[in-house]
């Protein structure tokens, strides 16, 4: 990796292939205004039809949310909560790992099984084309991609010496005593992608977890790099070929600063060559 290489301007690095990748979640994700006729019986058979190869298995979830209502009269001051829950589906394939989650204002498309870039988004376009196809769809209010890795250490405790030596944190320090908890964040505007990029890294205790619903707890300490790209703030055109398209030019944009957070001892490591 070049010195003067920056990863929030610059092109990607030709991408080096790991054969022990620590990558355990790739999620691509569309937001839009409530679609109610989405998630509807009559449209999910019809989406299921045509995706039903790729996604044998079909379940129906609830989501619940909470709304707060502020009680007045004899209970004023006193907060209660209704709980109102959302449809969604969840459509996946038990061998493949890639799962698609559908609900009234949001497609979200994952695995823990990722093999390419090229064909993550060919997938992602597929699933996009076919929804939209059976709900047109017209706005677009945000469009996300991210990638989580993951490295217990018992699998390299020499990690800290494979980062850059910014983003090593009190683990880098000669502290002579461990360091059981180490976490750091930051978000970048990223002009020619049109988004922000959040990333989050660091050292992580036994059982903990910056996220429970895409990254459970882990039974020992570990090091974790999440990294999220997002375009939001003003409603776009909801076009599949051109979502697809931009998630994969997101996916690049965070490979880039994935390169620049490793080192090369990091990639040989995990089975890379370069």
């Amino acid at each position: 990796m070049k010195t003067d290489f920056n990863p929030f301007l610059d092109p990607a690095p030709k991408e080096i292939p790991l054969t022990d990748s620590p990558l355990v979640r790739v999620i691509a994700q569309v937001q839009f205004p409530a679609q109610l006729g989405l998630v509807e019986r009559p449209t999910i058979s019809e989406i299921q039809k045509a995706i039903g190869a790729e996604f044998p298995v079909l379940e129906e979830q609830k989501l619940n949310s909470f709304i707060f209502n502020l009680a007045m009269g004899e209970a004023e001051g006193n907060f209660q909560p209704q709980s109102s829950p959302e449809l969604q589906w969840r459509f996946s394939h038990p061998e493949t790992g890639f799962v698609l989650q559908i609900n009234s204002t949001s497609i979200t498309f994952e695995t823990g099984g990722y093999t390419s870039r090229t064909d993550f988004f060919d997938r992602f376009l597929t699933c996009l084309q076919n929804i939209h196809k059976h709900t047109p769809i017209q706005f677009a209010s945000r469009l996300g991609v991210r990638y989580i890795d993951r490295v217990p250490l018992s699998r390299c405790q020499a990690i800290h010496t494979m980062i850059c030596p910014p983003f090593r944190g009190l683990s880098g320090l000669p502290f002579g005593r461990p360091v059981l908890s180490d976490l750091h964040d930051f978000l970048v505007p990223v002009e020619k992608e049109g988004g922000v990029l959040h990333g989050r890294m660091g050292f992580l205790p036994m059982n903990a977890t910056i996220d429970p619903i895409v990254l459970p707890p882990h039974p020992e300490p570990n090091w974790v790099l999440d990294l999220d790209l997002f375009r939001q703030g003003t409603m776009f055109p909801f076009e599949p070929e051109i979502l697809a398209k931009d998630a994969s030019s997101f996916a690049l944009r965070i490979y880039g600063v994935f390169r620049w957070i490793v080192g090369d001892e990091f990639l040989k490591e995990f089975g890379g060559k370069p």
